[in-house]
């Protein structure tokens, strides 16, 4: 898998750099059995940086399909952009305009995808009593999971 991924108590983030057609399966069946775990739907966090490579039609194809199981699962799809400038502040409009667009044709769940500057501003929305947000952000960070 060409990213890595750190779970803390409900939370499931990946670090993607680049997708492939066969993560799909493997991401659902891994926040499945987070779910099944914490008892409770996951925060899933999808983070993207600088090093984020575009997926190929084949692998768009098959996260399309793992979509709807995976949105029965979560809270949100979250996004996260990391970086400032250009680059990434297009990266966040584009997206944030694909699902605007999504949304007006009433496509399932795109309601709940949230695309953001920062790992902070989803525990923010998503905390959690029984993990602390600094201690989440330290994990994610011992993990490298929040380099730019």
């Amino acid at each position: 898998m060409p990213g890595r991924t750190l779970t803390v108590g409900p939370y499931y983030f990946i670090r993607w750099t680049r997708m492939e057609a066969e993560d799909a399966p493997r991401v659902v069946r891994e926040v499945r059995e987070l779910r099944e775990r914490v008892g409770r739907p996951v925060v899933y966090v999808a983070i993207q940086g600088p090093d984020y490579r575009e997926p190929s039609a084949a692998t768009l194809r098959s996260f399309k399909e793992g979509f709807l199981e995976l949105m029965g699962l979560v809270t949100h799809d979250h996004v996260v952009v990391l970086g400032q400038g250009l680059t990434t502040s297009l990266q966040r409009t584009a997206l944030r305009s694909v699902i605007t667009l999504a949304r007006s044709l009433r496509v399932d769940h795109t309601d709940r995808i949230k695309v953001w500057t920062s790992v902070e501003e989803v525990l923010d929305l998503e905390s959690d009593p029984a993990h602390a947000k600094a201690d989440v952000l330290a994990a994610l960070d011992g993990a490298g999971l929040l380099t730019v």
